[in-house]
């Protein structure tokens, strides 16, 4: 079967918590998906994790 492709978008204001954020939405059982982290706070932003484990 093929699945569509689900997007999660998650704003990011460079918080702490944007890790676990991304780690939550990788823990979803749905088999084609993609994160989108979106820089709410401009330039400042830091760079995302370079890798999330999805059973975090």
């Amino acid at each position: 079967m093929d699945h569509p492709l689900v997007s999660i978008l998650i704003r990011s204001m460079d918080r702490p918590t944007l890790q676990r954020a991304i780690a939550s939405a990788a823990a979803q059982t749905w088999p084609n998906l993609e994160i989108v982290v979106v820089a709410a706070c401009g330039s400042r932003h830091s760079p995302p994790p370079p890798q999330i484990d999805r059973c975090a």
